[in-house]
């Protein structure tokens, strides 16, 4: 009991489960107030009961700021406003930023103008969204300001679902920020900033990061800076997107941004500094926590940094006062200051990972750093806080991400030390001597760079082994509740002098069986075979799984990147890496057994290289031309440098794929025509349900393959060449006869995909039209002779 906001704190995370399953806010709230009345009375005149108190205190607190704020979040913004470009007043909320030609920031609108004039609204945080047509706007959305007041021309619109399966929920992200509505801006007006604060001090502070980072850019030059940037301020947008995609792939992806221990290891060098400098425990410790708040304000005020410069300071403030230091108590007085403020974070991974694995660290690393048989405390120490987190934080990555790294533990013994170390201090300390005249600092940033090119080239080589980054499909709440069960019972039979042998060996066997069991788990269904139309923009991507477990990918999108003509920075979409590999590792999918390239144009094999990358490949299957393109020539390239078999399509094939899968290749052997007709065409049937791919072929390979085979009728047709009139000609729909005719597309494409022509033939013959411009996703579910078909329907 000498820890009451800890047991406040745990029947505050029940109130939440509460409030999710029934939300009565005005019940909770007064339970809360008879929970602390009659409670108090009974403790202050029996003596007993404090923690079921403080349970039930946290409980129904938790559950009716919670449930309050479900009932209260939501967009008070008239109807008639939304979808039509609109005169909006606000101000500048968030800190503008600028990516390729896109500006992106947060505003909170209170002024609206209708055909009566200007109205007033309920004030209400909307996410910006502009794109930027000339170098004027560029440059005038760099001079951008937060909490400027500004008038822009928006077109309000709710977020858009996600269109594939597994892929981020961008409308949640805003929904636990409180956000509603996105504001896109497409118009040549400019923007108009009416008011603004330069004094303000978070005007100044971010002046400051502006300022720091260009030193930083300098020191260390575009290539390093932006991770530097990102483990100095916080700036995650300005990490590499490969950098971070290696990073979270290896399971160190906290190195890249401001976590706890960067917070740890930079109050440590400032206050080893300043009581070198002579001052004593007290003035360091004070002199920090004034500076404090400014740090976090600086650094993006994210949920672990909060954590961390709440604990530091209260640490700080018992160094003052020459107070016992109560971390576990400080932890929880952090988790309930940042629920309070907004309790929809504790649905973030990044907060359930920043106070779970800072809670069992506090709690679990001496008593299992006494169980190492090592010498060095220290080296028992970082053991046992190494074990803790990867346990603590195994289930919430597959959770959430339905990735977990074989080799994270490796890469945090290897790295975290090298980082914590070294390089943050080295970077840290060569900012800083940036305001002293000399050589001083470019000479510490060297050696930063170099050691940091060492971590960088050790991360490269440990993601060469595709097999230990294996997906995890989610779990259940039961397999949750029965992995928390185990592992705190073998942190209680690990610790115990006097357990028998025999119950700590069931403990150890039952975690294994419930790692094993997820690590085999897959979502949905598993008795059926499932082919899914991604929706890769305007491009191409299939999955098809069997139920025996195999997996086929066909074609992998394509991949853009768009440099800022206006200065720095870049957008970039890479079908690979933003839908297929989500899709993969939300499926449980560990290996791609097949991967067919119907041919070599981008919007086919864009996204292969991230796929490849990221997932073994036991066989590829391409067509006979040769490679025609960079693109191509450096994915084979990849593919020949991982050794994965590479086979041509021979025209005739019938292969058993895997028992009651066949897949029969079909298109012409002919020389010198174009790319889109040497596609490799095949019919993939699953029992009686068959399915024809055709990649980009013409009209007149259509006839070719008409003259050399009888093709079935087919359940699904797979559009050629997205719909292009060229394709998908009346004798070519009268030979298969589709049931349902896919098209995959992208939204707003500029070659006028799909052809009227060509849906007005399919209509024509009564196939059912499936596009994925329109739908999202589309997956067909195969199960003898049940056929279900479902959509993403953003």
């Amino acid at each position: 009991m000498k820890r009451p906001l800890v047991w406040v704190s745990a029947g505050w995370i029940a109130g939440v489960f509460a409030a999710r399953g029934w939300n009565a806010f005005f019940f909770y709230g007064c339970a809360a107030v008879l929970v602390a009345l009659a409670g108090g009375w009974i403790v202050y005149h029996y003596r007993k009961g404090r923690v079921v108190l403080f349970l039930l205190l946290g409980l129904f607190a938790g559950a009716f700021r919670y449930a309050w704020d479900v009932a209260n979040n939501v967009s008070h913004l008239p109807r008639q406003f939304l979808n039509s470009p609109q005169v909006a007043i606000g101000k500048v909320v968030s800190l503008p930023d600028i990516e390729g030609d896109q500006l992106t920031f947060e505003m909170m609108v209170f002024d609206v103008k209708t055909d009566r004039g200007w109205r007033r609204v309920i004030p209400e945080r909307v996410a910006v969204r502009r794109k930027l047509h000339s170098y004027d706007e560029w440059e005038e959305a760099r001079q951008l300001k937060r909490l400027s007041t500004i008038r822009i021309r928006l077109t309000f619109s709710k977020p858009p679902r996600p269109r594939n399966p597994g892929a981020f929920d961008y409308g949640a992200y805003l929904y636990r920020r409180h956000i509603h509505l996105i504001g896109q801006s497409d118009s040549p007006e400019r923007i108009k900033v009416l008011a603004s604060v330069p004094h303000h001090p978070l005007v100044l502070i971010d002046r400051g990061r502006a300022w720091l980072d260009q030193r930083i850019e300098k020191l260390y030059g575009r290539d390093q800076s932006g991770y530097l940037r990102g483990l100095l301020l916080g700036e995650q947008s300005a990490v590499p997107d490969s950098l971070e995609t290696q990073y979270a792939t290896l399971g160190i992806i906290h190195l890249l941004s401001v976590s706890g221990l960067h917070v740890a290891v930079v109050i440590g060098c400032f206050y080893f500094l300043l009581t070198r400098l002579g001052l004593t425990r007290e003035k360091s410790a004070l002199a920090i926590l004034l500076c404090l708040p400014v740090y976090a304000v600086l650094t993006g005020l994210g949920p672990p940094v909060i954590r961390a410069v709440i604990m530091a300071g209260f640490s700080l403030l018992a160094i003052v006062l020459k107070k016992f230091r109560d971390t576990l108590s400080f932890l929880a007085v952090s988790f309930l200051v940042q629920l309070g403020w907004n309790p929809f974070q504790i649905e973030e991974a990044g907060f359930q990972l920043s106070y779970l694995v800072t809670a069992a660290l506090v709690v679990g690393t001496e008593p299992v750093a006494g169980r190492i048989p090592v010498p060095s405390r220290s080296l028992r120490q970082f053991l046992a806080a190494n074990l803790i987190a990867e346990l603590v934080s195994f289930p919430v990555l597959i959770f959430h991400f339905h990735e977990f790294s074989l080799l994270s533990w490796l890469a945090n013994l290897l790295f975290v030390p090298l980082i914590s170390s070294l390089i943050l201090p080295l970077s840290l300390g060569s900012l800083l001597l940036a305001f002293v005249p000399g050589p001083l600092a470019s000479w510490l940033a060297c050696l930063t760079s170099q050691l940091l090119e060492l971590v960088h080239q050790g991360v490269r080589w440990m993601l060469q082994w595709t097999w230990a980054f294996p997906s995890w499909a989610g779990p259940s709440a039961l397999w949750l509740a029965l992995y928390c069960f185990t592992v705190i019972s073998l942190a209680v039979v690990w610790m115990k002098p006097f357990v028998p042998q025999w119950k700590r060996i069931g403990v150890v066997l039952l975690l294994f069986s419930l790692v094993a069991f997820a690590y085999g788990k897959r979502n949905g269904e598993g008795a059926e075979n499932r082919i899914a139309f991604l929706d890769v923009g305007q491009g191409d991507a299939a999955v098809v799984e069997t139920q025996t477990g195999k997996t086929i990918l066909i074609d992998s999108g394509g991949f853009s990147s768009r440099g800022n003509r206006f200065g720095s920075g870049s957008r970039r979409f890479d079908a690979g890496e933003n839908v297929i590999i989500p899709y993969l590792k939300y499926r449980g999918i560990k290996q791609i057994d097949l991967f067919i390239l119907t041919h070599g144009d981008a919007d086919h094999i864009g996204g292969a290289k991230a796929v490849v990358q990221r997932f073994p490949v036991k066989m590829v299957i391409r067509g006979p031309l040769p490679p025609k393109s960079a693109l191509e020539l450096d994915l084979l390239r990849e593919m020949r440098e991982r050794k994965i078999p590479i086979r041509i399509a021979r025209p005739g094939l019938r292969w058993q794929f895997s028992p009651g899968v066949f897949l029969t290749f079909l298109h012409p052997a002919t020389a010198n025509r174009s790319a889109n007709d040497e596609s490799v065409v095949f019919l993939l049937s699953i029992g009686r349900f068959q399915t024809l791919m055709t990649g980009d072929i013409s009209s007149e390979a259509e006839k070719r393959i008409l003259a050399g085979w009888r093709l079935p009728h087919v359940q699904v047709l797979k559009v050629a060449h997205h719909g292009s009139r060229t394709s998908t000609g009346a004798e070519w729909l009268d030979a298969v006869a589709p049931r349902y005719a896919v098209i995959s597309v992208g939204r707003h494409n500029p070659f006028g995909h799909p052809s009227p022509l060509v849906l007005q033939r399919l209509r024509a013959r009564h196939a059912v039209i499936l596009r994925t411009d329109q739908l999202g996703a589309i997956i067909f579910h195969v199960e003898k002779q049940k056929i279900r078909v479902e959509s993403t329907s953003p």
